[in-house]
């Protein structure tokens, strides 16, 4: 049997983790879809224990589940960046959160308010750069969520 056929027996797409395994250093097939869904609803109490962040409250379905772990090797991947596409409400910004926790990673989003002008977003942009040069004692990575939603000015994409 070859690849593509072994990934699509029973109409099922293979998903390669790597934070299943304790040293998260080999990417393996995750045929148990229970555990993984078990592990990644652990992660999530853990996410909503924490006191700064903001409480999410997700359903991990299968598709879900596929997105974390394609959000989670993107985003660890050197210089690693993705362009996430959908509607109002359908999990991006929440999956994102989530798999950058998993990955210990920092994240940052734009807080526009009114009056939310080209120098504010350079001053933002300057002052995450810092802290993700600088990474602090914890080395964390970064994760920037840039929301179409914060395009205020088209100025910022050029910045982008």
């Amino acid at each position: 049997m070859n690849y593509a056929e072994h990934c699509t027996t029973n109409g099922e797409d293979c998903m390669f983790v790597d934070f299943m395994n304790e040293n998260m250093a080999v990417y393996e097939e995750a045929t148990d879809y229970p555990k993984l869904r078990t592990y990644l609803n652990e992660r999530l109490e853990q996410y909503n224990m924490q006191p700064k962040l903001i409480k999410m409250d997700l359903v991990l379905f299968k598709d879900a589940i596929t997105h974390i772990a394609k959000i989670y090797r993107i985003i660890n991947l050197k210089r690693g960046h993705a362009f996430l596409v959908g509607v109002g409400g359908s999990g991006r910004h929440s999956l994102t959160r989530l798999s950058a926790f998993i990955s210990t990673m920092n994240v940052f989003q734009l807080e526009v308010t009114k009056g939310f002008n080209l120098k504010n977003f350079r001053e933002f942009l300057k002052v995450m750069y810092e802290m993700a040069a600088f990474r602090g004692k914890d080395k964390l990575k970064t994760v920037f969520i840039f929301s179409d939603n914060d395009v205020v000015h088209e100025s910022f994409l050029e910045d982008i």
